[in-house]
Parts: structure tokens; C-alpha cells; sequence
């Protein structure tokens, strides 16, 4: 867990996983902007969002009274598209 690169970056662990998978979901958010297909949004504070809201669900998974991965999985996809979606 303490390896680290030739810089000195920690290469594995919580931060260094929670970094990249947030710097995965920037580029996927802003396609969407330039496709006009999401709203203009700092991406990096919506991908922290959603990475935030997908950590809280797994703890729901786990504790009781347990959600179903297929509940989990309705209620972030209804709030990333609610949270990203065009104004009408």
C-alpha cells in the first residue's frame, strides 16, 4: 500500500484510486458538454459528486436495512442524469 513511483506518488490506496477514477469520469463529463448533451458544470466537482454518491451507495448495499444493487443503480443513474441534464 506504500509503493510509490519514481516521483513518490503513492501508486495504490484509497486517494490514489478516488484521484483516478475521477480523472476516468472528467473526460466521459465533458464530451457530454461538448455534445450539448449535459449542462456547462465544473466536471471535476460533479465527478467528485458521483464518486461520492456511488461510495454512499455501497455502504447502503452493506447495511441494513440493504438496498438491491438494482435499486443502487436506478437512484445514481436517476441522479447523475437529473444532475447533468439540459435545462428545459
Amino acid at each position: 500500500m506504500n509503493e510509490r513511483d519514481a516521483e513518490g506518488v503513492l501508486r495504490f490506496g484509497v486517494e490514489v484510486t478516488a484521484r483516478a477514477n475521477v480523472e476516468a469520469l472528467e473526460p466521459i463529463l465533458r464530451a457530454g458538454q461538448g455534445s450539448g448533451e449535459f449542462r456547462e458544470f465544473d466536471t471535476e466537482l460533479m465527478a467528485l459528486t458521483l464518486k461520492s454518491a456511488i461510495d454512499a451507495a455501497i455502504v447502503r448495499l452493506a447495511r441494513p436495512p440493504r438496498l438491491t444493487l438494482a435499486e443502487c443503480v436506478r437512484e445514481l443513474t436517476t441522479l447523475a442524469r437529473l444532475a447533468t441534464r439540459q435545462e428545459s
